[in-house]
């Protein structure tokens, strides 16, 4: 089941299966190379005294010389330093999934708006880990996740990991 889902997901964003594989995040922090780039992702958990989930991604680079140089990501045009991801009982409200491409890093995030059992259309934002070759010209960080494209599902969702997996179904037909 896993591996269908996956499937339709990787040719919902234009790519064919061999080109990329899917990064699952580990405990903690996930060790990641990419094109002579060395990452990590961190993924943690904010304890709460209910059972509704608050998750965070952030990705960052070590530095022998001082402190970790953080990799911001590019969501509506601001870039953030992490990635809120939040679930509870009845459904997840945003989610995300990591995709190793040989050409570098792609992070598919989806949210949607609205209380816990709401059900409304999912956003997803697409990001891909870009160097700035030119400060000069761009603003952007020296290294970031762009946003590269940006869709909204068809049907209402409560579950924003369902609405990814259903939305990419759709788009493999």
């Amino acid at each position: 089941m896993k591996a269908q889902l996956l499937g339709a997901l990787l040719l919902a964003i234009g790519l064919p299966l061999h080109a990329q594989q899917a990064i699952t995040p580990q405990r903690d922090i996930t060790r990641i190379s990419t094109n002579g780039i060395e990452l990590q992702m961190l993924y943690t958990e904010i304890g709460w005294n209910n059972p509704h989930t608050h998750r965070a991604l952030t990705f960052f680079r070590t530095n022998d010389k001082g402190p970790a140089q953080q990799i911001p990501l590019e969501i509506n045009e601001k870039f953030v330093s992490t990635l809120q991801l939040e679930s509870g009982p009845e459904c997840a409200i945003s989610g995300f999934r990591a995709f190793m491409l040989k050409s570098g890093l792609r992070l598919i995030y989806a949210e949607r708006e609205g209380y816990w059992a709401d059900s409304r259309r999912v956003t997803f934002t697409v990001l891909e880990l870009k160097e700035n070759d030119d400060p000069e010209s761009d603003s952007a960080p020296i290294l970031s996740f762009r946003q590269v494209n940006k869709f909204t599902s068809q049907r209402n969702f409560c579950d924003a990991d369902k609405a990814m997996d259903a939305e990419i179904a759709r788009l493999r037909r």
